[in-house]
């Protein structure tokens, strides 16, 4: 009877000892959790920065659409149900059984992303990219720590960073088309300093052209000179002219302007 009583006493003390333990220890092991919930998603963000940049410098609307879909698609699994959840992340995780998978780079550090990535389609890329913000939000929707380490955000996207993307492309892309007419008119002067300036062309004939643009002869103000972009090498609507500003169209045509007008070069065409 005396030994059965001790047999007690060690039970009780084991057990009151292990639900201190876990009392004084939670806090850590919460702590932990989070800090290893936050270097995933930082890591899958980082991963996640590689392809984006990739896909808005070959395309920035398509981008744009891409991100605008993931958006919608974010918001739409942190209202799913928890079962239907947790279907969705069982089948990425099969697709990718390690965070090491996420990894469509997978180059060398000082390898440029643009060759890392030379071997996949824009298409490979986009379902790549879009199976990592689905996982973030799953496991935002699924996970309290994911979620504790974003600071309460019920999807792996933002309105917030839709908003700022919308405006960024548009400079983007301003940006682009402006240095592309920078350096058409670059090009026509360095030809033009060594031919007779076009005098034997006819009126609708290109002055000069290439497979990026061509210059044509455009009625112009004795006062000023200015620079549009009428048609590709394939006749077809250029939608970097229809996309400028006016705010960016008037900026272009004053900075141009004073060159070409001093020249007296025609007016500038490119695709």
């Amino acid at each position: 009877m005396y030994w059965f009583w001790v047999a007690c006493a060690v039970v009780v003390g084991l057990i009151a000892g292990f639900l201190f333990c876990v009392r004084v220890l939670r806090p850590s092991l919460q702590e932990l959790s989070r800090n290893s919930a936050q270097d995933r998603d930082f890591v899958l963000r980082v991963l996640r920065r590689e392809l984006a940049n990739w896909m808005l410098r070959r395309d920035p609307d398509r981008y744009l659409l891409i991100y605008k879909e993931a958006y919608d698609t974010a918001v739409a699994i942190s209202a799913a149900d928890r079962s239907d959840q947790r279907a969705q992340l069982a089948k990425l995780c099969e697709q990718y059984p390690f965070y090491a998978d996420f990894d469509l780079v997978g180059t060398r550090d000082h390898v440029l992303h643009a060759d890392g990535l030379s071997m996949n389609s824009y298409d490979e890329v986009e379902r790549h990219f879009r199976d990592i913000i689905r996982f973030q939000a799953l496991q935002i929707a699924l996970n309290e720590n994911w979620g504790a380490i974003n600071w309460g955000r019920t999807s792996a996207t933002s309105g917030d960073d839709l908003a700022h993307l919308e405006k960024y492309v548009q400079r983007f892309k301003d940006t682009r088309f402006k240095n592309r007419l920078k350096n058409a008119i670059d090009e026509f002067y360095a030809y033009r300093r060594g031919k007779d300036n076009g005098l034997a062309l006819g009126a609708e004939e290109a002055l000069y052209e290439t497979a990026t643009f061509s210059v044509c002869r455009f009625p112009t103000s004795p006062r000023f000179a200015t620079a549009s972009i009428s048609r590709t090498r394939t006749n077809s609507a250029c939608t970097e002219c229809s996309s400028l500003t006016s705010q960016t169209r008037s900026h272009i045509a004053t900075s141009i302007a004073p060159t070409l007008a001093s020249k007296k070069n025609p007016a500038l065409t490119t695709s």
